[in-house]
C-alpha cells in the first residue's frame, strides 16, 4: 500500500500564533564556569519533553559573552542544542517515519 503524504506543517508564524512556547534556553555551567554539556542536553530533553516548541538558545542577556570569539561557546551551545533536538525528534517520530 502506498505510503499516505503527511499534511502541510502549519508555518511558524501559525504555531507562534496559536500559543507555541519558545522559552530562553538556559546555559549550563560547572564550578569553573565551562559549559556542562551532561546538564546542558538534560535542561534541552526537559524543555522539548514540557511541550516547548522551540529554544531560544544562546540569547539571555546573561549569554551575550558566549558570542565571544575568545569565549567561544556559542557554536557549541547551538550545536549541542540542534543535536538533541534531532535525537529527540527522531525517538519520537513513529516507525513508520524513521529512515
Amino acid at each position: 500500500m502506498p505510503a499516505t503524504p503527511s499534511p502541510t506543517p502549519p508555518s511558524p508564524l501559525d504555531t507562534l500564533a496559536a500559543g507555541t512556547v519558545v522559552p530562553a534556553h538556559p546555559l549550563a555551567l560547572d564550578a569553573d564556569r565551562r559549559l556542562d554539556e551532561r546538564r546542558q542536553r538534560a535542561l534541552t530533553r526537559y524543555y522539548l519533553a514540557a511541550g516547548a516548541g522551540g529554544l531560544a538558545v544562546g540569547v539571555h542577556t546573561t549569554q551575550f559573552a558566549i558570542r565571544e570569539p575568545a569565549i567561544g561557546l556559542l557554536r557549541p551551545v547551538l550545536e549541542l542544542a540542534s543535536e538533541v533536538v534531532r535525537e529527540e525528534a527522531a525517538r519520537l517520530r513513529p516507525p513508520e517515519e524513521a529512515t
